[in-house]
């Protein structure tokens, strides 16, 4: 009974332990929003900006 319970517990912790590792990305992969990224002319065309476009003309 003991044994049994101990193994459970055993492999509920580990479960949870690799669970986590699953879920946490790397730091490389994480984007920070509140720094905003560089708009370079290939990426706008990318996103269907048009990059000679000026705004304040």
């Amino acid at each position: 009974m003991l044994i049994s319970l101990l193994v459970i517990i055993l492999s509920l912790v580990s479960a949870i332990y690799v669970a986590k590792r699953i879920m946490k990305l790397p730091s490389r992969y994480s984007r920070n929003s509140r720094t905003p990224r560089a708009q370079s002319p290939w990426s706008a065309l990318d996103e269907g900006i048009d990059p000679t476009h000026n705004e304040k003309s």
